[in-house]
C-alpha cells in the first residue's frame, strides 16, 4: 500500500427502496404478535373424593366449547400459531356457587403442572397456594369469595418462560395430593386457569 494511502473500506449495500420492500412482503406469511391470555375452565364434580384426583385442562377448543376456553385446538397450538407462556394465574368464575370452605378443600393439597411435547416433559409445577388468586382462599371460615377478584398471576421470568411452537402439544393439570379433603354433597368449585403471554399468529399480506 502506498504511503499515506487510506485503507479500503467495505462498501455498504444499498438500502432497498420502499417499492422493493413492498414487493418482498406482498403475499408472504408474516408473524403478528400480541399479548394474550389463553384460558380453560374447570368445574369439579360435587361430592367427590379429591385425594389423588387429576383435573386435565386445555382439552377443549373454542369452536365447540366457547364458554370453557379460547383455545383454537384442544391440547395443542394450532398449525399457524405459537404462544410463549410468561405467567400463570387462577380466577374464580364470579357467577359460581363457590364458598370459602369448598375452595379451601380444593386448594389445600393441589398443585398445577404444565408439561410440553409428546413426552409431556414437566416445565412448571407449583402448589395452587403459591399462584395469585382471590384473597381469603386460606381464611378457613372466611366470607363467600364470589365478590373477590384475582390479584395477579405468577410470573415466569427469563428462562422459565415456556415456548409453545405451532402444532406443539402441551398439558395443564391440577393434581390433588393424597390427603386432599373431599367435597361434601352440594359443594363445587368453578375457576379458570389462565396462561399469560405473547401470542403469535401467521397472516398473509396481499
Amino acid at each position: 500500500m502506498a504511503q499515506n494511502q487510506a485503507p479500503l473500506l467495505p462498501m455498504r449495500p444499498a438500502a432497498p427502496s420502499g417499492a422493493l420492500i413492498g414487493r418482498a412482503l406482498k403475499g408472504n406469511r408474516l408473524w403478528e404478535g400480541n399479548k394474550k391470555i389463553l384460558y380453560d375452565r374447570i368445574v369439579p364434580a360435587v361430592a367427590r373424593v379429591n385425594a389423588g384426583q387429576v383435573d386435565n385442562l386445555f382439552l377443549h377448543d373454542r369452536a365447540t366449547n366457547p364458554d370453557l376456553t379460547n383455545m383454537l385446538e384442544a391440547g395443542r397450538m394450532g398449525p399457524n400459531e405459537e404462544f410463549i407462556i410468561m405467567g400463570v394465574g387462577i380466577a374464580l368464575n364470579l357467577s359460581s356457587t363457590n364458598t370459602a370452605a369448598s375452595l379451601e378443600k380444593y386448594y389445600q393439597e393441589a398443585r398445577l403442572r404444565i408439561g410440553v411435547g409428546p413426552d409431556d416433559i414437566e416445565r412448571f409445577s407449583l402448589p395452587l397456594a403459591f399462584i395469585p388468586s382471590p384473597a381469603a382462599v386460606w381464611a378457613g371460615s372466611g366470607p363467600d369469595l364470589r365478590a373477590q377478584v384475582p390479584s395477579g398471576f405468577y410470573r415466569l421470568a427469563g428462562d422459565q418462560a415456556i415456548k409453545l411452537d405451532k402444532g406443539n402439544a402441551f398439558t395443564v393439570r391440577i393434581i390433588q395430593g393424597p390427603n386432599a379433603p373431599q367435597f361434601a354433597a352440594g359443594e363445587t368449585v368453578d375457576l379458570f386457569v389462565q396462561l399469560f403471554g405473547q401470542y403469535n399468529q401467521t397472516v398473509v399480506r396481499g
